[in-house]
């Protein structure tokens, strides 16, 4: 729907701003040359775009059941990737160097895609500077995460438990932030 109300107000303005640029032949009667319906015609479709934009955005505020459910579901993915990214590290000797990639593909990659599935309710719920905030530390994590599994693959070990341990600790980061969010919101 956001996308109909774009579409609409652009085409309402390139449409309002063509038939006020019309050139008179006669200098004199500039002011007459501008065709009134179809500056009319552009106005009203511009309109009706904003009509269906705010329309949009009461929607996605009034659909707050989902964004409960989205925020229990990032609250529980980024739960379940702080344990899994701390058992990792915890176990890393015992799975071994080239047994982190195909770990981190088995046990986290689902959890890290169901969060990413969610995370725009954040910026719904809390702001986008909160969303950024918080996706800073998730992707920075993410990409440690990435970083170990390619490290990991090749078999450089230093490299592989240097970037677990930062993914241990950027997610937990994210973890917090996201806490404290919550608890801002509580108390609110």
């Amino acid at each position: 729907m956001t996308s109909i109300g774009k579409l609409l107000l652009y085409a309402g303005f390139l449409v309002a701003a063509f038939a006020s640029v019309q050139q008179a032949d006669e200098p004199e009667l500039k002011w007459q040359a501008v065709t009134w319906s179809l500056y009319a015609i552009g106005a009203t479709v511009g309109f009706a775009g904003v009509v269906v934009l705010r329309i949009s955005a009461t929607q996605v505020g009034t659909h707050s059941h989902k964004i409960d459910a989205d925020m229990q579901t990032i609250d529980n993915t980024l739960n379940l990737l702080v344990e899994k990214i701390e058992s990792l590290n915890k176990n890393r000797d015992d799975i071994g160097v080239y047994g982190i990639h195909p770990h981190i593909d088995d046990h986290i990659v689902e959890d890290l895609g169901a969060f990413v599935e969610v995370r725009e309710s954040i910026a719904h719920r809390y702001g986008l500077q909160r969303y950024a905030d918080l996706m800073s530390q998730f992707a920075l994590a993410e990409r440690n995460l990435n970083r170990a599994w390619s490290a990991s693959a090749d078999g450089y070990i230093d490299e592989t438990w240097l970037c677990l341990d930062n993914a241990r600790n950027l997610m937990k980061d994210a973890q917090q932030l996201f806490h404290q969010y919550r608890h801002t919101e509580t108390a609110q």
